[in-house]
């Protein structure tokens, strides 16, 4: 409050934690951005995230972005495009999902 002059609020996660066993990471080890959503609807953020993405790669070279959710052929193709061709090898396209399933991939 002292330093944004409102007193702030708790927003809880909608995820439940407990469906999310900690663990030793994917099998492949490599550090992972996971991010889940409805990537057709532009305000979702994809492109950006790519763009997120290629900076991160210069820092974390075996890192690999995991999209799970809608995503169109085209709009794949341009988020392909839009990484380059280094950095779209490290961008995994998973489709839809089921949610108690997401935890393998981070």
């Amino acid at each position: 409050e002292a330093v944004y002059g409102v007193e702030p609020k708790v927003v809880l996660s909608p995820v439940q934690l407990e469906s999310w066993p900690l663990g030793d990471g994917p099998a492949d080890g490599r550090p992972a951005v996971l991010s889940v959503g409805d990537f057709t609807v532009r305000r979702k953020g994809a492109r950006p995230l790519v763009a997120a993405f290629v900076r991160l790669l210069e820092e974390c070279p075996e890192a690999v972005l995991r999209l799970s959710g809608r995503i169109g052929g085209e709009l794949e193709q341009e988020l392909r495009d839009l990484a380059g061709q280094r950095a779209a090898r490290s961008i995994e396209f998973l489709g839809l999902g089921a949610p108690e399933e997401l935890f393998r991939h981070y």
